[in-house]
């Protein structure tokens, strides 16, 4: 963080270091209908758990997948 900011009574503090974690994220029963089932098709368009949360999905990034060179 750049400079102190407090949000919903939340203290984050200048030089702190935040994560997110994703897996919990991305299995929150209040957003996804049987968070623990191997469910691939749920992050497609138009299934229900795309409009309950515009942000619910992280994925790894954006775009058209390129492989990493070596060396």
């Amino acid at each position: 963080m750049h400079k102190d900011i407090t949000v919903d009574g939340i203290t984050v503090n200048r030089g702190d270091f935040l994560t997110y974690q994703v897996a919990d994220a991305h299995m929150d029963p209040n957003i996804y209908t049987e968070p623990t089932k191997f469910d691939p098709s749920r992050y497609l368009e138009g299934r229900e758990e795309d409009r309950k949360e515009t942000f619910a999905y992280i994925g790894w990034g954006v775009g058209k997948p390129k492989p990493r060179r070596l060396g």
